[in-house]
């Protein structure tokens, strides 16, 4: 299905998802896409505040981590480097070794505060932060294309 089709609500949970007229959204957050140049590959963005800054990340719902986000960064504060790991991945740029550390950190969606583990990772990679499937553990993803609305909300997830 394309999503360019549905003209009512998406709403993922936990369990799955739902559309159309039948499940109202409470949403209305902007509905920001980042792309490609090339524009063969778009990302819904979700603004986020992390460690007091706030930046979009790309709603990647193909990461199915454990961890909220996933955040890339030149170099690891010494605070992270304490329980840090090696982790290789492949990239566009080809294969790469990765340091990465875990740390419960505090997340906001809006005026909406979680900690949550995130995932910072030592590399190469200038991509924007991720939020993972792993944010349907805290809430649920709504977004509406013809209203161009977009939100994180967190509260217990539907069954």
């Amino acid at each position: 299905m394309l999503l360019s089709h549905v003209r009512r609500g998406i709403h993922f949970v936990l369990a799955g998802f739902l559309f159309g007229a039948a499940k109202a959204l409470n949403c209305s957050g902007p509905m920001v896409v980042g792309a490609l140049r090339s524009g063969q590959q778009a990302w819904l963005l979700g603004i986020v505040t992390l460690n007091g800054s706030q930046d979009f990340a790309i709603m990647n719902t193909g990461n199915n981590a454990t961890e909220i986000m996933t955040v890339n960064m030149p170099n690891l504060k010494p605070s992270l480097r304490r329980n840090v790991y090696r982790e290789n991945s492949s990239t566009i740029a080809g294969q790469e070794q990765q340091l990465v550390s875990v740390e419960n950190t505090p997340v906001a969606f809006g005026s909406q505060q979680i900690m949550a583990p995130v995932a910072y990772r030592q590399s190469r990679s200038t991509r924007r932060s991720e939020l993972t499937t792993a944010v349907l553990n805290y809430g649920n993803i709504e977004f509406d294309r013809s209203r161009r609305t977009f939100c994180i909300n967190l509260q217990t997830p539907a069954p």
